[in-house]
């Protein structure tokens, strides 16, 4: 079975280890699945991010909703879309060049140029236009088969790692 991992700006608790068999809590998506050679291990996907510094070294990432859409293959899941602000779009780079820097297996469709930030709508909470967040932390979550767990914090004003 293979691994996959995404990394996300928490918007609700995300406990480490807690698997999730539907829809992870509240977030929004900074890099979606992406998957490493098979010669990697867990601790070294936190590894790739545990020392990422905000610029100007900011404590939070400042989340604005904008509007609601569909994304997805089948243009099925509901979302808000995120003010795409330089510092998310730096973030979303600095994430990328990190897992290209690793040989990371990823969808050239939701990276990049085409990076699109939101958050997906859950049957009892949203990210509803005009919704801000301040968000200290990334966390890597990994995936196996039907199963979603938080594999690393990483906290922006220090810079540490809690895994």
């Amino acid at each position: 079975m293979s691994t996959d991992y995404c990394v996300v700006l928490p918007l609700a608790p995300m406990p480490m280890w807690r698997d999730y068999t539907s829809r992870t809590p509240l977030h929004c998506t900074v890099f979606p699945w992406f998957s490493l050679p098979e010669n990697d291990i867990k601790p070294n996907v936190a590894a790739l991010f545990q020392d990422i510094v905000l610029p100007h070294a900011q404590a939070s990432v400042r989340l604005i909703a904008v509007q609601p859409d569909y994304f997805g293959v089948l243009c099925d899941i509901p979302v808000h879309r995120v003010r795409s602000t330089e510092q998310l779009r730096w973030l979303h780079y600095e994430v990328y060049s990190r897992v290209k820097e690793s040989a990371g297996v990823y969808s050239p469709r939701w990276v990049g140029v085409n990076y699109a930030p939101h958050v997906t709508s859950l049957r009892n909470s949203s990210f509803p236009s005009g919704s801000t967040a301040d968000v200290d932390r990334l966390v890597v979550i990994e995936r196996r088969g039907d199963i979603k767990r938080p594999l690393a914090h990483i906290i922006f004003a220090n810079c540490n790692t809690s895994s």
